[in-house]
């Protein structure tokens, strides 16, 4: 009952809250690769860090 009732008042601010703080934060998403600077985030994006890292020769 009592998450009820947070659910249906205060966790729409406290997620609000706290996706400002992670975008503050530069934390975007599980996994995260940085690659020459530039972000990577989500399991899905996984190919395209390696695509990058083919394009710079640096895949072993």
């Amino acid at each position: 009952a009592e998450f009820l009732r947070y659910a249906d008042t205060d966790a729409r601010a406290d997620l609000a809250a706290c996706f400002a703080e992670a975008d503050r934060d530069k934390i975007f998403g599980v996994p995260t690769f940085i690659v020459d600077g530039e972000p990577f985030w989500g399991e899905d994006r996984i190919e395209w860090v390696i695509r990058k890292l083919d394009a710079m020769g640096l895949r072993r």
